[in-house]
């Protein structure tokens, strides 16, 4: 009998996709985990602060935008542009997103969206170091075509991309 986990989705509600693949995959864990349970964790909405916390929000007008939309992916879809976001997200909000993420004490992390991939890992990195217990982090890639920069970080467990 496999042990039932707490799994921990981080998502954002920036189109139905993200929240669409995290219910899926929920289901999956509690058919090959009985008794599995799941939150969805929005980390820059609860957490975040400005321009962060605007996501959600922005997303709705670059939507409905979309030049803006594809020159805002060019400019941020880079290693510099990424490294910043990274600095930024992680010198603002780290410490409240650990504590958002440790109320939760979940079993396994698995983001379904790629702005919920540097800041939040250094978090469960923290905390699996002071707790002294390992939380595996898992990136499912759920944008078709090509996908962001900010997707992929290389100390996650494993990355799923679809092919």
């Amino acid at each position: 009998q496999k042990q039932a986990l707490r799994v921990l989705f981080l998502s954002s509600d920036t189109g139905g996709g993200h929240r669409a693949s995290a219910e899926a995959l929920a289901n999956q864990f509690m058919i090959h985990f009985p008794g599995s349970t799941y939150d969805l964790l929005d980390v820059w909405t609860e957490d975040g602060v400005w321009p962060l916390n605007n996501l959600v929000r922005s997303y709705k007008h670059l939507s409905a935008h979309p030049a803006q939309w594809r020159i805002l992916y060019h400019l941020t879809n880079t290693s510099s542009l990424e490294s910043l976001a990274d600095w930024y997200g992680s010198t603002m909000c780290e410490n409240k997103i650990r504590e958002r993420i440790e109320s939760y004490d979940p079993d396994v992390i698995v983001s379904v969206h790629p702005s919920m991939q540097h800041t939040p890992l250094k978090s469960v990195q923290t905390l699996s170091e002071s707790k002294g217990k390992h939380i595996p982090f898992f990136t499912v890639v759920t944008d078709l075509g090509s996908a962001h920069a900010m997707w992929f970080q290389k100390d996650v467990e494993k990355v799923y991309l679809a092919s």
